[in-house]
């Protein structure tokens, strides 16, 4: 018997994602203090192989400025649009997917496989 949430999804035949059931997204922030820190320490990084090539140690210098500003950013603020997140189409469980993952995940509550199609999750599960 199956007691899982109805959850609407598409259906109409000039949809993409109209085989699988899917359900919407919105953005979510992503990014953290490992994403901050290794984007200093990549401009850190430029600043050093700069040095040893003479006159262009200045721009290894704005490198560092634009890096550690940046990281800033994301610490306070996170990366707009890092994550979709939405209902798993088959359990209602929160979802959250890379927007640039292709491979997909699994849902953490019925272990079907969801990935992101035109920013909607879909349950590929055969």
């Amino acid at each position: 018997m199956n007691t899982a949430p109805q959850i609407a999804h598409e259906t109409s035949p000039e949809s993409p994602v109209s085989k699988f059931r899917s359900s919407p997204t919105e953005g979510a922030k992503g990014g953290n203090v490992r994403t901050a820190t290794t984007l200093w320490l990549m401009s850190a990084g430029a600043l050093v192989v700069s040095a040893f090539l003479g006159p262009l140690v200045f721009l290894g210098i704005a490198l560092l400025v634009l890096g550690s500003l940046t990281s800033l950013v994301i610490l306070f603020t996170g990366v707009p649009n890092f994550y979709r997140k939405g209902a798993c189409p088959h359990c209602a469980t929160e979802v959250k997917i890379m927007s640039s993952s292709k491979d997909g995940v699994s849902c953490p509550g019925c272990k079907h496989r969801l990935v992101l199609r035109d920013e909607r999750i879909c349950d590929v599960t055969a």
